[in-house]
């Protein structure tokens, strides 16, 4: 239940909400809060992603009355440029956003898009410009449609559905559709020569135009996208009934050995450097596989969303009520040493990963957690505040 702050929501109705800036823990730079948007009683498990010219955010929600689930586009002042609406979604839309730059080639052509999967079923192609529907498909719906991560190529995308996986050309042309067993989360990976995606009942099933084919790894839950490695191998962070186990899988073998046993709620695995990131309920955790994998070094936190790559840092979102994110650096040889915790005035739980970038040695940084309280932090803008004489914390904008 999201916290009640009448006073947030009544600034985000009427402006952006500015506050004194804000300083993460634990680094040498200090940044400072540019803006921060309230979405309301709606909430985020994503991570917001940028074009040259806008930024896009998709929202979810338990229940109508809490708000429709929406994908924006804002301008990098915070101003609303377009909102796509799904009132027909069945309220569990995780599946992160993907922009496509426009080009042409065998699949046709196709402008700048913003690629939704909602948990409807509905797949969309949106014009990145206005929001406009470019193409659309609809998939199966058995409780719930896509809730993973889709796979974007050169020309084409590839989208778990809720019992396989759908391959297109970016231009909407069907190149495959392949019945797997139901997943929920189930992102998919390419590797060996063939697309790869995990199910509900601990099975990996290898999908190419021809065939599917499934491969039991263990009583569990497959949910996020196997990570690729070296020697068509894969690493799978496999949910069970006491917490999670971390599988190598040799694609030419088919055979799967167990690396390490860890905590519930597994997150999305991220390669970072040459090592492999893990997360769930009680680890941060570095696996160099060269060969066989092995799990380097590890610090406890509590984490079950997304990795972020920030600056060379690693940085991921709390999910715990206290919120804010913790802040890595991992050495050459995969040692992890903590930085400590970025906190904020609107800390709450978070999965969603943080999108950055630099712009003529410029920092910024986009944070969004489970609230929907969005903001935007650089490394040198300053607000300039006048406090006025009313009883209140608030400054004068």
């Amino acid at each position: 239940m999201r916290k009640k702050m009448l006073i947030l929501a009544i600034v985000a109705i009427y402006c952006l909400s500015f506050t004194q800036a804000e300083t993460p823990l634990s680094t040498e730079e200090e940044f400072s809060l540019q803006w921060n948007l309230d979405f309301g009683e709606v909430y985020v498990s994503t991570h917001p992603i940028t074009s040259a010219d806008a930024i896009f955010v998709r929202t979810s929600s338990s229940s109508l009355a809490q708000g429709i689930p929406s994908v924006y586009s804002l301008d990098f002042d915070g101003k609303e440029k377009w909102q796509m609406q799904n009132a027909n979604s069945t309220k569990q839309d995780m599946s992160p956003l993907e922009f496509v730059k426009a080009g042409n080639g065998d699949c046709g052509s196709w402008p700048d898009m913003v690629l939704v999967g909602w948990s409807d079923g509905l797949f969309q192609a949106l014009d990145a410009q206005d929001g406009s529907v470019v193409w659309q498909h609809q998939t199966e719906v058995l409780g719930w449609g896509i809730t993973g991560s889709m796979l974007v190529e050169t020309e084409t995308v590839t989208i778990p559905t809720r019992n396989g996986m759908d391959k297109f050309c970016l231009n909407g042309e069907l190149q495959f559709t392949k019945s797997t067993g139901e997943g929920w989360r189930n992102g998919v990976t390419f590797a060996a020569q063939s697309y790869w995606i995990g199910d509900e009942s601990g099975r990996l099933w290898s999908v190419n135009h021809q065939d599917a084919n499934s491969h039991f790894i263990a009583e569990g839950k497959i949910r996020h996208a196997p990570v690729s490695l070296s020697n068509n191998n894969l690493l799978i962070h496999l949910q069970t009934a006491t917490g999670s186990t971390i599988y190598q899988f040799n694609t030419t073998s088919n055979q799967s050995t167990a690396i390490a046993n860890s905590g519930f709620g597994p997150g999305i695995p991220k390669v970072f450097q040459d090592y492999i990131i893990t997360t769930d309920s009680q680890n941060l955790m570095s696996i160099s596989c060269q060969n066989l994998c092995s799990v380097i070094d590890f610090e406890t936190f509590q984490s079950n969303g997304e990795i972020s790559n920030v600056f060379d840092k690693i940085m991921l979102p709390q999910n715990t009520v206290e919120g804010g994110y913790g802040q890595f650096e991992i050495s050459i040889e995969g040692q992890l040493t903590s930085l400590g915790l970025a906190n904020y005035d609107d800390d709450w739980y978070g999965t969603a990963g943080i999108e950055s970038w630099i712009i003529d040695d410029e920092k910024y940084m986009l944070l969004v957690n489970d609230n929907a309280n969005l903001k935007l932090l650089t490394s040198s803008f300053n607000i300039n505040v006048e406090e006025n004489n009313d009883d209140t914390d608030w400054p004068t904008i």
